[in-house]
């Protein structure tokens, strides 16, 4: 499945799930290299780019701010791709 690029904030359970789908679906983890990132932040951003997927614990990534990446919800998030795999 293909899953268009985005943004997301996310606790730590939406990251993992969030993380399991994109890596169910073939996109590496950018920062583990196909495993998932452990979130222990009570708030967490996820980015899918060109390059991969990778969490993050600030906004400070060039991609968050990015305006030609649409922020998705975890609820979007879980509509659009996660819903169709259960």
């Amino acid at each position: 499945m293909e899953i268009k690029l985005f943004k997301m904030r996310a606790t730590p359970e939406q990251s993992r799930i969030v993380q399991q789908t994109l890596l169910s679906n073939g996109y590496e983890n950018w920062s583990t290299r196909g495993k998932m990132s452990v979130v222990t932040h009570p708030e967490t951003f996820i980015y899918l780019d060109n390059d991969g997927t990778y969490t993050s614990k600030n906004t400070n990534e060039a991609i968050f701010n990015s305006e030609d990446v649409r922020e998705l919800t975890f609820q979007e998030f879980f509509d659009r791709y996660v819903k169709w795999c259960v």
